[in-house]
């Protein structure tokens, strides 16, 4: 019996790993929840991990080419160019994303006129390109959050897309007030937790350990 139980003690800290995760999420209080929660569920399943702040882009392509051994909060249509990248069927949360206009600019009455007006967005950020399909006025795409602040601050653009949450963190971070438009959110997607296809053998394992941390948890579901 103890040969057995050494034996598994020992296979145990064989498998064991550290994973180094991209994460291109913001601070607010969803998102470090659930970063803890993700800690929590490798932990579970016997790894430890920490998490790498990266631009959206670059932290997919890292993961990608395995630099990164996988990326986190990220909803699927953004992963299907990323044929590394391997999900862990559990989601972390459901991402809500928001109209908000430039507090000059009024709202439409309906939420099929956004169509009408120019959308400023973010590169990386793959929702965003269902938006601008759709936009009958154009659009813009720049880098960083500072710039979509600016296109609307000063009219260049109409209005973005982002969480509720984001918004709270941005207003007070560039000191400016938009408008949030309708009464439910244009997009709505889960997000999930991706590993580079060299840990695929763990993925069943990491799934089980979602399930027991996630499973439970309010993900904020629409």
């Amino acid at each position: 019996m103890r040969t057995i139980i050494a034996f598994m003690f020992l296979s145990t800290l064989c498998s064991a790993e550290h994973f180094v995760l991209g994460d291109y999420s913001s601070e607010g209080e969803r998102e470090i929840v659930r970063r803890d929660m993700i800690a929590q569920a490798f932990e579970l399943a016997g790894h430890t991990i920490e998490f790498a702040h990266r631009p959206a882009e670059r932290s997919l392509r890292e993961a990608n080419l395995g630099l990164l051994d996988g990326d986190v909060m990220r909803q699927p249509d953004a992963v299907t160019s990323f044929n590394n990248l391997l999900m862990i069927d559990t989601p972390l949360t459901f991402y809500q994303y928001w109209v908000y206009m430039a507090a000059d600019t009024p709202c439409p009455t309906e939420q099929l006129d956004i169509w009408e007006f120019k959308p400023v967005g973010l590169v990386g950020f793959r929702y965003f390109d269902a938006i601008y399909a759709q936009s009958r006025s154009g659009y813009q795409q720049v880098s960083n959050v500072s710039s979509v602040m600016d296109m609307l601050a000063s009219q260049r653009a109409d209005y973005s897309v982002m969480s509720a949450e984001a918004y709270d963190i941005l207003s007070v971070r560039y000191n400016l007030n938009l408008t949030r438009c309708f009464d439910s959110p244009l997009l709505s997607y889960p997000v999930y937790t991706y590993l580079h296809s060299k840990h695929a053998h763990h993925i069943p394992s990491l799934t089980k350990a979602y399930e027991q941390v996630f499973g439970e948890s309010d993900l904020g579901e629409p």
